[in-house]
């Protein structure tokens, strides 16, 4: 028996001129895959209906972490991770402060999220910065899901152990204070961060880049459509700017380059305009929860609440409300 992807293979070397070209997204291997992935529904391979991904019952543990979300708020967490504006800027203040000079290489290792790390607006970021020739190459690499562990995995560890310790925790600036303190040796530095400081990544690379492009044609080979969740390993060379050559394995020899800069366009600089013009409004049922448990707090803390509760509140369909 041959499969539907052997067919469609197969289908290339017959009857000469009218061969069909592969086409892997319509395959349904790979429709089941990608549903699985970004958690829709989908029909498995023995003819079963996958349900989309949803948060489950209580699990018994002591943070009843499903007891402080409502339902409608479960659902935007599933769907909608923290903002990739706030990676990109946290990531430009870091090189720009940190990384010496004379370093010519930069090498970025991430997990998988989507939101965060792995998107459109990550790769513009590293495609801008490679235009500047601040290094001669930057590497981005995504590891296998649950066979790493990076330095930043131990830092959490070792900062959850002094939260844990503490009974109660009010301010923000406790937690900073925790920061600093966690590690005796080589501490952490600690910066505070406004609605001010996020640059507007997002809004800033489409006038420039292309969302998607067909890769460089290789003899005797497919070209393929950029996507960012297909690729494991991205390199960004200087000399090449526009360019970025992925792998779909981090040790992969197989590669694929793609031109996202549009034709007869010059590189960006780096964005400076902010994302946000205002403070963020606060979902309202967040509100009515903080106003709760404001009667048990006494003290300078009171302060702080009493301005987190005067912000713009917001509902379900995002619209702010005085």
């Amino acid at each position: 028996m041959i499969s539907s992807n052997e067919s469609d293979d197969s289908a290339e070397g017959l009857h000469g001129s009218r061969k069909r070209k592969r086409n892997p997204k319509v395959w349904k291997d790979n429709k089941r895959k990608t549903a699985a992935l970004k958690g829709e529904a989908y029909v498995s391979t023995s003819g079963k209906r996958v349900a989309p991904k949803s948060s489950g019952s209580p699990c018994g543990c002591k943070e009843k972490c499903t007891e402080k979300f409502p339902d409608e708020e479960k659902t935007i967490l599933i769907s909608k991770l923290y903002d990739d504006v706030e990676v990109c800027t946290f990531l430009k203040n870091y090189i720009e402060t940190h990384i010496p000079g004379n370093v010519t290489e930069l090498h970025i290792f991430s997990d998988g999220c989507p939101g965060q790390n792995r998107n459109n607006t990550i790769v513009r970021f590293f495609l801008a910065l490679q235009a500047t020739k601040r290094f001669k190459k930057i590497y981005h690499y995504f590891p296998v899901r649950g066979h790493s562990f990076l330095p930043c995995d131990r830092d959490f560890g070792t900062l959850k152990k002094l939260v844990r310790r503490s009974d109660r925790v009010y301010l923000p600036e406790e937690y900073q204070e925790m920061i600093v303190s966690c590690r005796k040796n080589n501490p952490f530095t600690f910066k505070e961060i406004t609605y001010k400081d996020i640059i507007d990544f997002k809004n800033w690379w489409p006038s420039s880049y292309k969302k998607t492009a067909s890769s460089i044609p290789k003899p005797g080979d497919t070209t393929q459509a950029f996507t960012v969740s297909k690729y494991r390993r991205f390199v960004y060379d200087s000399s090449s700017p526009g360019y970025v050559t992925t792998y779909e394995y981090i040790d992969g020899f197989i590669s694929y380059t793609f031109k996202l800069l549009k034709q007869n366009k010059p590189s960006p600089p780096l964005p400076e305009i902010r994302a946000y013009q205002e403070p963020v409004s606060i979902n309202h049922k967040k509100i009515t929860d903080i106003k709760k448990v404001m009667k048990y707090i006494i003290g300078e803390t009171l302060e702080f609440y009493y301005h987190v509760t005067s912000w713009k509140q917001s509902y379900a369909n995002g619209d702010p409300v005085d």
